[in-house]
């Protein structure tokens, strides 16, 4: 058994076409509608077939023979964990609006499942918002504790190596991992406090930035 991620467009008048050709392919199924700005309304769905991608593409398309390139659907293999595109077919409008439940079959796709999958998709999503400030906060400490290393070394604004260094040396202290990319940006960010001036070192970090 193969699960399968399915997104489609959709309209009121494809429901019965849509669960004729899930009851014929699929052994269980949830599927969800969605309404995003910019994007045509459409469904999402998860499936467990016997069937293999190719023959399930092939059905689908003869089912559905207006729906065609990947504007209109898309049906593949479901390569993420299942439990968390569950989850984010699930999430609905906010953590208060449930998914509008188009048609379901099966065991793991009941009503009880549905409200656990969206509940855990706003629960680990404020999670990751409660990570991403504490990194950004983390981030801004660290410029501050760096710059007030530097210029008690009297290390310059143009000395991006040594303000490096200084950086590394604090994270060694801490037995921290250092992400390259992240210590550029802490190194940016010291250069322009070093910088009182606003002389080359600063410039060069704004002709790089408007050159993106």
């Amino acid at each position: 058994m193969y699960a399968f991620a399915l997104r489609c467009d959709y309209v009121d008048s494809d429901k019965s076409r849509l669960s004729d050709w899930l009851s014929s392919n699929a052994t269980s199924y949830l599927v969800t509608y969605e309404e995003v700005d910019g994007e045509n309304p459409h469904i999402h769905a998860l499936l467990y077939s016997a069937k293999k991608l190719d023959a399930l593409r092939k059905s689908f398309k003869r089912a559905f023979e207006e729906k065609r390139g990947n504007g209109s659907y898309s049906l593949k293999v479901c390569d993420q964990n299942v439990d968390d595109y569950m989850s984010y077919i699930c999430k609905g409008d906010g953590h208060g609006s449930m998914p509008f439940v188009v048609i379901a079959q099966g065991l793991d796709f009941d009503e009880e499942g549905v409200v656990e999958a969206h509940d855990r998709y706003w629960d680990n999503n404020a999670k990751y918002q409660r990570a991403a400030k504490e990194r950004s906060m983390a981030r801004g400490s660290m410029v501050d504790v760096v710059e007030k290393l530097c210029r008690e070394q009297g290390v310059r604004s143009y000395e991006r190596k040594k303000i490096a260094l200084v950086y590394i040396r604090e994270m060694k202290k801490m037995r921290k991992s250092i992400n390259v990319f992240a210590a550029r940006a802490i190194v940016n960010g010291v250069v322009v406090l070093l910088d009182d001036e606003e002389s080359g070192a600063t410039e060069d970090i704004a002709v790089a930035i408007s050159n993106l």
